[in-house]
């Protein structure tokens, strides 16, 4: 079975004065719903190295939440750990899936650029390119440009980007969750091509 490192949200909890890792509990089951070993990435750089090392992954799966921290968000420790794993992926050619914050980090990671974006929060809406369907969506920003090497995939009606794919490398970013709602049959067998 394959072993996918996914990484984690942080959320404060200023009461506790705690830098909490989170991920929702649905995250972990989809990847095992589509044949995959998930294992929890802790947003610190030290420790992930070490895991890299011990565990030997075959893929990455970057999760939701938390803004970039150039976009105004709070969690560089974050972004630290997933700029980790895209550089590992890209030098040993592993297959790495971003959803939603996942696909912007891929986008951002490229050169790509981020703008806030309306009517995409708490929504459905309609994609078209080589995935044409209805998809959830929960972003507070959107891609709006790319750069090669990735190339786009989809792109809404506003014709924000929906879907990048890199063009040498097992690496591809949507901005929907598949995770929430009803499983579609499409996303389990799109996210087994990522990895198999």
């Amino acid at each position: 079975m394959k072993k996918i490192f996914f990484t984690q949200r942080v959320e404060i909890n200023e009461s506790y004065g705690e830098r909490r890792d989170a991920i929702d509990r649905e995250i972990p089951k989809l990847l095992r719903e589509c044949g995959l070993l998930p294992i929890a990435c802790p947003n610190d750089e030290k420790i992930v190295e070490e895991m890299l090392k011990e565990l030997n992954p075959d893929g990455f799966f970057f999760s939701g939440g938390n803004s970039l921290v150039k976009y105004g968000g709070d969690a560089p420790e974050r972004d630290a750990v997933e700029t980790l794993l895209i550089k590992t992926a890209v030098e040993q050619n592993l297959p790495l899936l971003g959803i939603c914050r996942g696909c912007q980090f891929i986008a951002d990671y490229f050169g790509g650029t981020l703008e806030k974006a309306e009517g995409h929060i708490r929504t459905t809406h309609k994609i078209t390119g080589e995935i044409t369907r209805e998809v959830n969506s929960f972003h507070e920003y959107a891609i709006t440009r790319i750069k090669k090497p990735l190339a786009i995939v989809s792109q809404a009606g506003d014709n924000t980007i929906e879907a990048v794919r890199h063009e040498n490398l097992k690496i591809t970013g949507i901005m929907w969750h598949p995770e929430r709602g009803r499983r579609r049959e499409e996303d389990l067998r799109f996210i087994g091509e990522v990895y198999y």
